[in-house]
């Protein structure tokens, strides 16, 4: 819990005041749902405006072509929200 803590003050003290997209995936075993919810609770805490989407059943690195971990679906999903964001935030 302690990198977790350290990893979340980094980001708070770099995107305060910037929106934030952040995306994970169910499957994921290096980064699981409850580090990704407490990171939720700690946006919301910190009043940092954001959001989360979650990939369902994809594993961890799931955008690396030529990977066994490789999920076409949701790369094209996850990349289509990034993209959307940007355009979004960047207008």
């Amino acid at each position: 819990m302690k990198t977790l803590r350290i990893f979340i003050a980094l980001l708070l003290a770099a995107l305060v005041f910037l929106p934030l997209t952040a995306a994970a995936t169910s499957g994921d075993s290096a980064i699981t749902m409850d580090v990704f919810a407490a990171l939720a609770r700690e946006l919301e805490a910190a009043g940092v405006r954001h959001e989360m989407v979650t990939y369902s059943g994809a594993p961890h690195a799931f955008t690396v072509f030529d990977s066994d971990r490789y999920r076409e679906d949701a790369d094209r999903k996850s990349w289509a929200r990034f993209t959307a964001f940007l355009e979004e935030k960047l207008r």
